[in-house]
């Protein structure tokens, strides 16, 4: 049913003379984020509405960068994206979340600005909102927690399908377990802030490490932050 769908998005487009300007900074959505080992962190950035440059500073969220790097699927490198095109980006401080919105600005400073200003909100709205394994045992053996949910952060994509692969195939009475999130890469403090912010969940990583400020970040926030060697004791 896609060309279907592409033809009758089309028409609707002419009929009703739906334009995106490319004239304007750039608008984007992300469609997905990973750790590269060779670039940092990457996303695949859908163009919203107007023409994003490589070389163009610009906010996500609480992350920040500059376009330095842009491929499309096919790996062919490009220098501007317009309105509806899809390509990966390089050059951000950390990791995102999909679904987050990028906002092309004028200069690095003011793209710095803006992600600090929202990250200061996100901690404020967070300190306090999570649960220390002892609470989450407890309201599970009492059942006022029926579903665990974990951030998962992995050494290897392959250990990561692994582990989400085993934990999907884990059965219980007492609670469900749901992944909010995973990635491979070393545990960082936007992980320990997205389980801060589902109440009740655990970051775990497998043959990761988390450094000294996102141990204390964890503390403040009481999220518990377990590593793993060996899979089958992550599943146990």
């Amino acid at each position: 049913g896609i060309a279907e769908l592409l033809e009758s998005v089309l028409l609707v487009a002419e009929v009703q003379g739906l334009k995106a300007n490319p004239h304007r900074p750039a608008v984007g959505t992300v469609i997905e984020s990973h750790l590269d080992q060779g670039v940092g962190p990457v996303a695949t950035i859908l163009v919203n509405t107007g023409t994003l440059r490589v070389g163009d500073s610009f906010a996500i969220g609480k992350a920040y960068g500059r376009g330095n790097l842009a491929k499309d699927w096919s790996g062919k490198k490009m220098t501007a994206l317009l309105p509806s095109d899809t390509a990966q980006i390089a050059g951000l401080s950390e990791v995102v979340e999909s679904g987050r919105i990028l906002q092309v600005v004028k200069d690095d400073k003011t793209a710095r600005g803006q992600a600090n200003q929202v990250g200061g909100m996100i901690q404020h709205e967070l300190v306090q909102t999570g649960m220390g394994m002892t609470e989450i045992l407890q309201r599970i053996k009492e059942g006022s927690l029926k579903l665990l949910k974990v951030v998962i952060k992995a050494d290897t994509q392959g250990s990561l399908e692994a582990i989400r692969s085993s934990l999907a195939k884990v059965k219980s009475e007492d609670v469900a377990i749901k992944s909010i999130h995973s990635g491979v890469g070393d545990i960082t403090e936007s992980d320990v802030m997205m389980a801060a912010a589902s109440t009740g969940a655990l970051v775990i990583g497998f043959r990761t490490e988390a450094n000294s400020h996102v141990h204390r970040l964890a503390e403040r926030m009481v999220v518990e932050v377990v590593t793993y060697d060996v899979i089958y004791h992550l599943i146990e």
